[in-house]
């Protein structure tokens, strides 16, 4: 291959790493300022006591939308989100890491073949 067939692929790889990275970061973006939205609808739907009528202190309706169901699934699809986020991290790094070794070894016998002239 020559030298722009493979810079091409790697900038098409790094582009494509660069993509699934940007993605994973706008979803866990999104999650993170809804859950505290989810957690507000949860804890207004369970403001007022169903047997007295009452409103209930903050703290009860806190405690009811820290274990609703709703809001656990919020936290898994949050955690499974960051979990994503740092897999496509790590990848673009890694692609980065290969493009700079595949410089460094065009360098070097780029070197080698001006030594021999």
């Amino acid at each position: 291959m020559a030298n722009e067939e493979i810079t091409e692929k790697f900038m098409q790889e790094l582009r494509e790493c660069g993509a699934a990275y940007a993605k994973a970061k706008t979803e866990r973006s999104m999650l993170e300022h809804y859950r505290p939205v989810c957690k507000a609808r949860i804890m207004a739907e369970n403001s007022i006591c169903k047997k007295t009528g009452k409103d209930l202190p903050i703290s009860k309706q806190e405690r009811i939308a820290l274990t609703h169901p709703n809001y656990l699934q919020c936290i898994t699809e949050l955690s499974e989100k960051i979990g994503i986020e740092a897999k496509t991290k790590w990848d673009l790094k890694l692609c980065e890491i290969r493009h700079d070794r595949w410089k460094t070894k065009m360098y070097q016998l780029n070197a080698e073949k001006k030594g021999y002239q």
